[in-house]
């Protein structure tokens, strides 16, 4: 039996781990958008891996308020270090893309994760089909993502998923996320340019304020006018 049924609850910061105790718990599958600074004069991927950037991180520079979400680890590079999930500098990651589309924006510091966790595959095809053959896997993971929210986020936090099927899965536990915003935009790993990658995250912000007392639905996709549409979406 797929697992439903558990209500969000986003408390004050009291309850919130520190980066300390976000670190030690969730530091090997989570991570902040936060990068070495862009040097024009590089290589777009120059210093995406550099994860000394957190070597003396402090609360100020971290986003609670805004989350960024992908489906699974897709093992292209090995996470040693604390934080280093999002950060690959491998020649086929396009990890870059995130920097370039949060860096000297209100996304700068977003909190980063998967929503299946230690689950590393490149095919998102296989993962979905995994989950499908394993619904208590998949229960297991939702649980630990909604423990995750409620432990490194603030109330009503903005959940921007990357691609189709993590906001799929996502958007069948709608009703288990009184407080949180949903959106959807395409993966940054296909072939969207990152100039409209960014575009679309800071398009998601402003309907995220724009809507953030609505009472109406609150889940939100972005749809991208483009002949080429279909390829965007993993």
């Amino acid at each position: 039996m797929v697992y439903k049924g558990l209500k969000i609850r986003f408390y004050s910061i009291i309850y919130m781990l520190n980066i300390e105790q976000i670190k030690d718990k969730y530091g090997l599958v989570s991570s902040f958008a936060i990068y070495d600074k862009i040097n024009v004069n590089q290589k777009p991927k120059h210093g995406v891996g550099n994860t000394s950037v957190f070597d003396n991180l402090e609360e100020h520079q971290i986003n609670r308020q805004i989350v960024l979400v992908g489906l699974n680890f897709s093992g292209k590079q090995e996470i040693n270090k604390p934080f280093s999930n999002f950060h690959s500098d491998y020649k086929y990651s396009h990890d870059y893309k995130i920097r370039y589309a949060t860096q000297d924006t209100l996304l700068e510091g977003a909190y980063m994760t998967d929503l299946i966790k230690n689950f590393e595959e490149v095919n998102s095809s296989n993962v979905k089909k995994y989950l499908k053959q394993n619904p208590l896997f998949l229960e297991e993971n939702i649980k630990i993502f909604i423990t995750e929210l409620k432990e490194v986020c603030l109330d009503n936090p903005l959940i921007i998923c990357f691609g189709n099927d993590c906001y799929n899965i996502l958007s069948k536990y709608e009703e288990d996320f009184d407080d949180a915003i949903l959106f959807k935009i395409p993966h940054y790993s296909s072939c969207i340019k990152k100039e409209d990658l960014k575009s679309l995250l800071l398009d998601a912000i402003t309907t995220y304020w724009e809507d953030f007392e609505s009472d109406d639905d609150q889940s939100v996709q972005f749809n991208y006018c483009s002949d080429d549409y279909d390829t965007w979406w993993d």
